[in-house]
C-alpha cells in the first residue's frame, strides 16, 4: 500500500500546484491558480454577505494578515464560480448559503507575499440558509481554511473607509450596490 504524502509538481510552484499521492494515485490540486517567477494569478469568488437590514457586511482575515477581505476562495477547474462560493462557505464557517446574484467581476492587480499577483473575483450576494443564520448574532466568530484559523466580523458599511479592506474599491462600492453586474478594473 502506497504511504499517504505531499509532493510539489515544482520547486517553485505556489501551494495552487500541490499534488498528493494517495493509495488511489496521483491527484493533483485543481485550484486556479498558478506562478510564474514571481508574477501569481488566482481566480477567486466572494461572498458578499450583509445582514437582513443591510447595515453590516461581514468580512474575514487570516491569522497572519493585517487586511480584511469578503470570504472566499480560489475557484477548481470545472467548477461554476457560483458553486465555489457556496462551497467556500461550507468549508470557512460550516454554513449552507444561496447566491443571489452575481454584484462585481474585479481584476485586482497587487502585490503580495513578494509577488505581484493578478486576482480574477467574482463577488456574488450570498443569503446564508438555516441553520446557518447563527452568523448574524454573533459579532465576530471563528472559521477554518484547512489548518489556518480565520476570523471573521461584521463591520458597519458607513464605516468601512476606516477598514483594511482589500480590495480598496470595495470600501465605497459596499455601500451602495448597483443593480446590475459591475466589471471593475482596480490596482492596489
Amino acid at each position: 500500500m502506497l504511504e499517504e504524502k505531499t509532493i510539489y509538481l515544482k520547486k517553485s510552484e505556489p501551494e495552487g500546484a500541490l499534488a498528493e499521492i494517495t493509495a488511489a494515485g496521483l491527484k493533483v490540486n485543481n485550484m486556479i491558480t498558478f506562478k510564474q517567477g514571481r508574477n501569481w494569478f488566482t481566480f477567486r469568488t466572494a461572498a458578499l454577505i450583509l445582514t437582513p437590514d443591510r447595515r453590516l457586511v461581514l468580512l474575514h482575515k487570516n491569522e497572519t494578515d493585517p487586511f480584511w477581505s469578503l470570504p472566499g476562495g480560489r475557484g477548481e477547474f470545472f467548477e461554476p464560480s457560483a458553486e465555489t462560493v457556496v462551497r467556500e462557505m461550507k468549508e470557512e464557517i460550516g454554513i449552507d448559503a444561496s447566491v443571489e446574484r452575481l454584484v462585481f467581476v474585479i481584476e485586482n492587480f497587487f502585490k503580495y507575499g513578494g509577488c505581484d499577483c493578478h486576482e480574477l473575483g467574482f463577488y456574488y450576494l450570498v443569503r446564508p440558509e438555516a441553520p446557518g443564520t447563527w452568523i448574524y448574532e454573533k459579532p465576530c466568530f471563528e472559521g477554518r481554511e484547512g489548518d489556518e484559523k480565520l476570523y471573521f466580523k461584521w463591520f458597519e458599511l458607513s464605516e468601512l473607509d476606516a477598514v483594511e479592506l482589500y480590495p480598496r474599491c470595495l470600501r465605497a462600492r459596499l455601500k451602495n450596490l448597483p443593480d446590475t453586474l459591475e466589471h471593475i478594473v482596480h490596482s492596489d
